[in-house]
């Protein structure tokens, strides 16, 4: 859950379309769930939620979830991704990969959350430099967390990697080197952890890419949570960024693993 959040007066969104088909498959059985849907009614032109973004090109200072949670502006004005559209239509938040990043206005805290499931539609628009998508940490391989990297290290740069390190220690990387994901690139990522079975999973485009049954048994922190970059100021990712989920609780069965998916590419048009 999220810790002394606060919404600006008159401004708690509504769930509508692939948002509440979305929280209707995953929210059920969780014991947390926060979700951000790509569409003005959630994007806010300053922090503090007041005055909504209307139209393509705008700053996102202020990012709702579906619950009224607050993802903000790293620091100063020139750090707010802008409202796009993705090549299909739909709207995404892009980040520039130069010093565009959000983070949770409150701690996302998971101390007593073994499993997490994290969701997220994401069009790739470099494989220049590592890039964080998402990050519960400041640094999820040397501190309990987790992160989505694109991309990652590789040869050449093109790969997707799901690292998670449970209050157990160890990081554990699943990567995607085959297939690579070369830039630009739209796919939907599903990654999964669970820190009492051991296990961990990353799926693009609703194929297994890589499994790991070596995490250490444990669970997560409390921890903000990053997006676009690590700890707001490296590792900058470079692209689009559309519906993304991080759900705690017991992990979803295989087929809401795929219903998820195809709500995030209806919107996306990955695949």
């Amino acid at each position: 859950m999220f810790i002394g959040l606060g919404i600006g007066v008159g401004m708690t969104p509504l769930i509508g379309g692939g948002a509440s088909a979305l929280d209707a498959l995953l929210r059920p059985g969780s014991a947390m769930m926060e979700m951000l849907w790509p569409d003005p009614q959630y994007w806010f032109t300053d922090v503090a939620a007041t005055t909504r973004v209307t139209a393509e090109g705008q700053p996102i200072r202020c990012w709702l979830s579906t619950t009224g949670a607050r993802f903000v502006q790293a620091t100063d004005v020139a750090r707010a991704p802008l409202a796009v559209k993705f090549p299909n239509g739909a709207w995404g938040a892009s980040f520039d990969g130069v010093n565009d990043a959000l983070l949770s206005e409150a701690a996302l805290d998971l101390s007593a959350i073994a499993q997490i499931a994290v969701f997220a539609g994401v069009r790739k628009l470099s494989d220049a430099a590592n890039g964080v998508l998402i990050e519960h940490s400041t640094n999820a391989t040397n501190i309990t967390g987790f992160n989505i990297f694109a991309p990652v290290d590789g040869t050449p740069d093109t790969t997707y990697r799901w690292a998670v390190r449970t209050t157990g220690g160890v990081a554990v990387n699943i990567g995607t080197t085959d297939p690579i994901f070369a830039a630009p690139d739209t796919s939907v990522i599903a990654a999964t952890v669970d820190g009492a079975a051991q296990t961990a999973a990353l799926r693009v485009d609703q194929v297994s890419v890589g499994t790991s049954n070596v995490v250490p048994v444990g669970t997560f922190a409390s921890q903000t949570l990053h997006i676009g970059a690590r700890a707001g100021t490296s590792n900058l990712f470079n692209g689009l960024v559309g519906p993304l989920i991080v759900r705690g609780g017991a992990l979803p069965v295989l087929d809401t693993i795929q219903q998820a998916e195809a709500i995030i590419n209806a919107h996306i048009g990955a695949y």
